[in-house]
């Protein structure tokens, strides 16, 4: 059995931000997704955090176009607290996409419009824009897991790309894992050329402290 691995620094910050103002953030403003398949939606979750002094609403969401689908927290988030936009993009149209979603709420501005792009392809060959990482003959599309603003009781998720350029089947494992994070691998064995997810979930629950956060955990290729 051949094992390869690579270091992950995970790094979480748990505490709580408040402010005199009503305000909120975005994690994320714009996103980039480069390739994804035809026909394979996908999903960009942007995190909201109300750095107000009063609830925030999100009165409606509304995607550019009909290729895109949207679901956000539609109850009251209260200060400090975070709510979650979803967007879902069809992916039936091949080529390059510029897409954005305007966000209504009762927050000053009123209106903010976040943006997403990439390019629809009828396959991905080309697996050095999409998983950057090249460990042997394993490409992943991150290096690093990265939990920021996590509030207590709250379980955040990273997921890890895996791709298999190998001509043998391997199980991607992540090791010496801290208690506080847990993961889920789909699926189990990745065959030559197929792709998969791994799911690291964070909980805070778990976490001693306030603060940041760090640990090591390795990534390992185990081949069959």
């Amino acid at each position: 059995m051949k094992r390869s691995f690579i270091t992950f620094i995970c790094a979480c910050c748990y505490g709580i931000d408040c402010r005199s103002t009503t305000a909120f953030y975005f994690q994320y403003g714009d996103v980039r997704f480069r390739q994804i398949e035809w026909k394979h939606p996908v999903t960009v979750q942007y995190s909201i955090t109300n750095t107000g002094n009063q609830p925030l609403v999100l009165t409606d969401v509304e995607p550019d176009c009909a290729c895109s689908v949207a679901r956000w927290t539609k109850t009251p988030i209260a200060p400090g607290a975070k709510g979650v936009v979803d967007v879902t993009f069809d992916a039936e149209a091949l080529g390059h996409f510029n897409k954005s979603v305007a966000i209504y709420s009762n927050a000053q501005p009123h209106l903010v419009y976040l943006k997403f792009n990439g390019e629809v392809v009828q396959e991905i060959k080309d697996f050095t824009k999409t998983h950057p990482y090249l460990i042997g003959q394993i490409r992943i599309d991150k290096n690093s897991l990265d939990f920021p603003d996590v509030q207590a009781g709250e379980k955040p998720v990273v997921h890890i790309g895996v791709v298999n350029l190998s001509d043998r089947p391997y199980e991607p494992v992540l090791m010496h894992l801290p208690p506080y994070l847990q993961t889920e691998v789909k699926p189990n064995v990745l065959q030559k050329g197929e792709k998969g997810v791994i799911t690291v979930t964070l909980d805070s629950e778990r976490l001693t402290d306030f603060g940041l956060t760090q640990a090591s955990v390795y990534f390992g290729a185990f081949f069959r």
